[in-house]
């Protein structure tokens, strides 16, 4: 004797298994939602750290270094931060300086990259899957932005 299926199970586990896949399909947007926004907050917190080594710049009257919570700092003319230790330039210090825990989402950076232009600098921090950080000071400007092109291949 083969047993039989009810109708009413059969729907039930139908309905089940659709609810299940949406879970898994919504749960996988919101990782990469969650990441994109650790990524933000990251880079918003080291420009806020920047702002903050400026404003003790300006308050301090603009001079070309400072010791400012035990760190030794170069300044540019306009008030950043400059990735200068013992004149050279050094873009892990940069990160330290920026953002002291050096990591993103309990994640740390797995390499740097740093290009020193003629008319600033350059450095890239790369972390787990290809997602980044980078800091920019060109033209006496600083800018930081996230490159997050793996999370979206997915």
């Amino acid at each position: 004797m083969v047993p039989t299926v009810s109708p009413r199970f059969s729907v039930w586990l139908l309905l089940i298994s659709i609810l299940m896949f949406s879970v898994l399909y919504v749960g996988q947007k919101l990782q990469v939602t969650t990441v994109e926004t650790a990524y933000a907050v990251a880079a918003k917190r080291m420009l806020n750290k920047a702002n903050y080594y400026k404003e003790n710049w300006l308050i301090q009257k603009r001079p070309e270094t400072m010791l400012i919570e035990g760190q030794q700092i170069q300044f540019n003319s306009e008030g950043w931060p400059l990735p200068i230790k013992n004149d050279i330039v050094d873009c892990e210090y940069w990160l330290l300086l920026l953002n002291e825990s050096k990591d993103v989402f309990g994640q740390k950076f797995t390499s740097i990259k740093s290009n020193n232009i003629g008319n600033g600098y350059i450095c890239s921090y790369s972390y787990k899957e290809h997602s980044a950080i980078i800091l920019k000071l060109i033209d006496k400007k600083l800018s930081v932005s996230i490159d997050l092109s793996v999370v979206h291949m997915n």
